[in-house]
């Protein structure tokens, strides 16, 4: 039995139409992603791992991504700078009193930014220029938390430790105090019951 086999014709129709429609995809995936989009600085004194590519999202939907971050010195302090890109769209509603937090996405803590425009009636902040930066707020360094947590259960330690006979007797004499009160009390229960019932 003979086999039949495709006529040039037909493979080489399908392979041009295959790469043309292949092509048509990739020209379209490349305008959604690369054109009608803005880029703005953020500027953050701590940003706790935040990397290029990680999401940024508006109203917890994601908009856009991280393009860079780079590490610069502003008035002899280290400043972190952030360049995001989002859509021209969501861009046109940033003002200048528009904030960006640093949010935890999941359980291995990656990091993505949290764009927010306070919703304030009659507000009189602009929209963002072409040079305008964004005023970060840094995420709460735990590292630095629990440092000055260890510090002052260290300091408390001492101070306990270098007082325990001064402790000692302050609460010995507070028992005593607290007994005698006591004792007189009983001893005059009738007299006091009477000055109650007097007041």
């Amino acid at each position: 039995m003979s086999s039949r086999r495709a006529s040039p014709f037909v493979v080489g129709l399908f392979v041009i139409t295959g790469s043309a429609a292949l092509i048509f995809l990739v020209l379209i995936f490349a305008h959604v992603h690369t054109s009608a989009r803005k880029r703005i600085k953020i500027r953050f004194g701590y940003v706790a791992g935040l990397r290029e590519g990680a999401p940024v999202k508006v109203s917890g939907v994601e908009v856009g991504r991280v393009e860079d971050v780079s590490l610069t010195i502003q008035e002899d302090r280290p400043v972190v700078m952030v360049t995001v890109s989002v859509p021209d769209t969501i861009a046109a509603t940033l003002r200048t009193d528009t904030s960006a937090l640093i949010q935890t996405e999941n359980m291995i803590g990656e990091k993505y930014i949290e764009l927010f425009t306070p919703d304030r009636p009659g507000a009189k902040a602009s929209s963002l220029g072409p040079d305008t930066i964004i005023r970060g707020t840094d995420p709460v360094r735990v590292d630095l938390l629990l440092s000055k947590t260890y510090s002052i259960l260290d300091s408390t330690d001492r101070l306990l430790s270098s007082n325990e006979k001064n402790i000692g007797a302050l609460l010995s004499s507070s028992s005593r105090l607290m007994e005698a009160s006591a004792d007189f009390l009983t001893k005059n229960e009738k007299d006091v019951k009477k000055l109650m019932d007097h007041t």
